[in-house]
This record gives C-alpha cells, sequence and structure tokens, in this order.
C-alpha cells in the first residue's frame, strides 16, 4: 500500500511540475492578458463612477427641487391661516412634513452617492498606479527577453564561427 500511495504523490507532482512548466512557458502571455483585464475592469469601474455621480447629481437637484416646493407649500399655509382657513392649514402642513421627509431621504442618498464616489476614486487611483506599474514591469520583461535573445544570437553565430 505503502508504494501505490508514492507511486500516486509522484503522479501528483509531474502533474504540478508540468502545469508549472507550461505556465512559466507562457508567464509573458498570461501576465499580458491579465494587464488586458486589469484595463477593462479599470474602465468599467470609472464607468460606475461616472453613473454614481449622475445618481448624486439627480438626487441633490431632487432636494433643491423639494425645498422650493416646501417653501412654495409655506407660502400657502401662511395664506389659509391668514384667511383663517385652518383645515387647509393643515392639509398643507401634512403635505410640507411629507415633503421634508422626502427631502431627508435624497440628502441621505445624494451623501451615500458621494460617499461611494469618494471611495471609488480613492480606488481607482490606486489600481491606475498598480496598473501603471505592472505595464511598466511587462516592458521590463520583454525588453530583458528581447536582450536575452539577441544575445543568444549573437553568441550562436559568434561560436559557429569559430567553428
Amino acid at each position: 500500500m505503502n508504494i501505490w500511495a508514492k507511486m500516486m504523490t509522484a503522479l501528483r507532482g509531474g502533474v504540478n511540475e508540468a502545469g508549472e512548466a507550461i505556465v512559466d512557458s507562457q508567464a509573458l502571455r498570461i501576465l499580458d492578458q491579465e494587464v488586458r483585464e486589469a484595463s477593462q475592469a479599470l474602465q468599467d469601474s470609472k464607468n460606475s463612477l461616472a453613473e454614481i455621480m449622475a445618481r448624486q447629481k439627480v438626487a441633490e437637484e431632487k432636494v433643491v427641487g423639494l425645498k422650493a416646493q416646501i417653501e412654495e407649500h409655506e407660502g400657502y399655509a401662511i395664506r389659509a391661516l391668514e384667511k383663517g382657513d385652518e383645515g387647509l392649514a393643515r392639509e398643507v402642513a401634512a403635505k410640507i412634513a411629507d415633503l421634508e421627509s422626502q427631502s431627508m431621504q435624497e440628502k441621505e442618498s445624494a451623501g451615500s452617492f458621494a460617499a461611494s464616489a469618494d471611495q471609488m476614486r480613492t480606488a481607482i487611483t490606486q489600481t491606475e498606479r498598480n496598473l501603471k506599474r505592472l505595464k511598466q514591469q511587462v516592458d521590463t520583461v520583454k525588453a530583458n527577453e528581447n536582450v536575452q535573445r539577441a544575445q543568444a544570437a549573437v553568441a550562436e553565430r559568434h561560436s559557429g564561427s569559430h567553428s
């Protein structure tokens, strides 16, 4: 039984080595693809940020509109009280309370959107820095690979001329 376990372990080791050899031989291609995927994810994040900023703007505009409606209805309530129509003044006061409630909800939404936008801006900036550094590293690796190929070609030519 011990031999079978060792053979299975050796087989698993061989499979791992083969997998690592494939990954090593394709490392630059894999890295390029990861850079492309990261760039696409970054672009998607920027689109999401634009959407959040638009929603924040809409919420802020709703707050301004609701504030104007509240002021308008306060004027109606004052006029109703001046005329002695307390029933109408109560109805308008209820409407004002509803508008104020809506205004508070929109303010909270705008604040939440603003906080999310700030977090996303920070994450996007950090991701851009990391992606730039990664691209520089890929370029360096490619340059080193080209230099090594050139050196190998020169060495091959040189050894061929001496033979």
